[in-house]
C-alpha cells in the first residue's frame, strides 16, 4: 500500500483541473483510510495525533514545508 500510496501521490502531481484532482485526493484518502485500519491504530488516535502536530509544528496548507532546522548558536 505504501506504493500505491506513492503512484496516488505521482498521480495528483499530474492532475490538471479539479475533476483529475478530486480523483486523485479521493484514491489517496482511501489509500491512507486503509493503512490506519491495517495498522491496528485506531483512527481516532492518529486524527488527534495529526491535530497536535499541526498545533505544533504548524501544516502544509500554505503548500511548502521545512526540510532542515539548524541548531541555534
Amino acid at each position: 500500500l505504501i506504493r500505491k500510496l506513492t503512484e496516488e501521490g505521482h498521480e495528483l502531481d499530474l492532475a490538471r483541473n479539479e475533476h483529475e484532482m478530486t480523483e486523485e485526493l479521493a484514491d489517496l484518502l482511501e489509500v491512507v483510510d486503509a493503512l490506519i485500519v491495517l495498522s491496528g491504530v485506531p483512527k481516532e488516535k492518529v486524527l488527534v495525533r495529526q491535530e497536535d502536530k499541526r498545533r505544533e509544528n504548524g501544516g502544509f496548507t500554505k503548500g511548502f514545508w521545512l526540510t532542515e532546522i539548524l541548531p541555534r548558536p
